[in-house]
């Protein structure tokens, strides 16, 4: 190549130089690319020009997905109510049964007067009520008398038992008011008691 020859190619590459200069900066980004500002030229392994800016392109980032949220508390659980007081215990009631025109105590009578003692103990020191009745047999005069007889019967052996005289309430109700109903002068052994009741309660 001529003098003359290569100052024309040179000519040429200044030009094409030039009119490269003139454009808006271009920016391209590849894998293994690069960045060209200026004056340049791009061949396959080699580039032409004051600038030359490798670039290459960041790994794609992928959206990461927002974490799942966390499962709602279990909700608190709710106040429990306090049980009910438990509901109070009736008083208990006893039946000391006589034999007829009897105001002593029988052996079965002497043990239910235990079992009526210790249930004193028990409850807390409870009044006891004594109520004394009789059947139909007799005049009814007499059977009030017989009845606060066994009454009275039954409220000292409470005492030899143990509870105090204060706690014990003695009445009496002759023929009055019978567990079983009969005609007038029968003899009925289940009238022929003394009902104790330990606590407040009924009486009858």
């Amino acid at each position: 190549m001529t003098r003359r020859s290569r100052f024309a190619f040179a000519l040429l590459l200044s030009l094409g130089a030039l009119a490269v200069s003139a454009l808006p900066v271009r920016a391209r980004s590849f894998h293994g690319g690069a960045v060209f500002g200026g004056p340049v030229f791009v061949g396959p392994r080699f580039v032409v020009g004051p600038y030359y800016y490798p670039y290459y392109a960041p790994p794609p980032v992928y959206a990461v997905p927002y974490p799942a949220p966390y499962p709602a508390p279990y909700p608190a659980p709710a106040a429990a109510y306090p049980p009910p007081p438990p509901a109070a215990a009736g008083p208990a009631q006893y039946t000391i049964y006589f034999e007829f025109d009897r105001d002593q105590l029988t052996r079965a009578a002497s043990g239910v007067v235990q079992r009526v003692a210790a249930a004193y103990r028990a409850g807390g020191n409870p009044p006891v009520h004594v109520i004394g009745h009789t059947d139909r047999a007799g005049t009814p005069p007499y059977n009030v008398a017989l009845s606060q007889r066994r009454a009275e019967t039954v409220r000292d052996a409470l005492i030899n038992a143990g509870i105090p005289a204060r706690a014990i309430s003695i009445a009496w109700r002759g023929e009055d008011d019978p567990a079983v109903d009969t005609p007038n002068g029968a003899r009925e052994p289940r009238n022929r008691r003394v009902l104790v009741v330990v606590g407040n309660g009924p009486t009858s």
